[in-house]
């Protein structure tokens, strides 16, 4: 959701002319207040969370990777929606609907929103490979450095269909056999 923003829609909305540009931004944030938003946004929270409750009650391999992914996506998503994306949603909203005044709104909201927005996009994306690097640690019997060279040799010999591993990763896993 927050690539497809930054890649596509706000720059779409920079076609418009800024007063109806400011207006889509207004109706988008509108529909956007909806479960299915509010649930990928919050919901992912907060079974991260519970997730890495669970790891750290039993540690393994993927304890500090999972509980890394979700401080990351709590802090550049959650935190960021709510204290920089959520108050220039709302000044947007706020504005007279006269086009002069829309103009200003979307000059002021634009720069920064969308700033904000790369910072979740970006935040996400490292969240989401700090947690498949959590599910990866799961068949490593020897944690650290040498793990993960383990985890990245299998990743390369599967990619190039050679069958070797090292000895001490179980990759007879429902992650690695995916």
């Amino acid at each position: 959701v927050f690539f497809t923003f930054s890649a596509f829609v706000v720059p779409a909305f920079d076609l418009l002319p800024p007063a109806d540009a400011a207006r889509a931004m207004r109706a988008t944030n509108i529909t956007a207040v909806r479960p299915p938003l509010m649930l990928e946004l919050f919901g992912t929270a907060l079974l991260a969370a519970v997730v890495s409750v669970l790891v750290l009650v039993q540690p393994s391999a993927a304890t500090w990777w999972t509980v890394g992914a979700t401080i990351v996506y709590v802090l550049t998503v959650v935190v960021v929606t709510g204290a920089a994306s959520v108050p220039r949603n709302n000044a947007l909203a706020a504005s007279a609907s006269d086009d002069a005044s829309l103009a200003r709104a979307w000059a002021a909201f634009r720069p920064g929103w969308t700033g904000w927005n790369h910072v979740r996009t970006i935040g996400s994306a490292v969240a989401c490979v700090l947690f498949a690097i959590a599910l990866g640690t799961v068949g490593i019997f020897n944690p650290g450095p040498h793990g993960l060279s383990e985890m990245l040799y299998a990743y390369s010999s599967g990619a190039g269909n050679n069958g070797s591993a090292f000895g001490g990763l179980t990759v007879n896993t429902r992650w690695y056999n995916t």
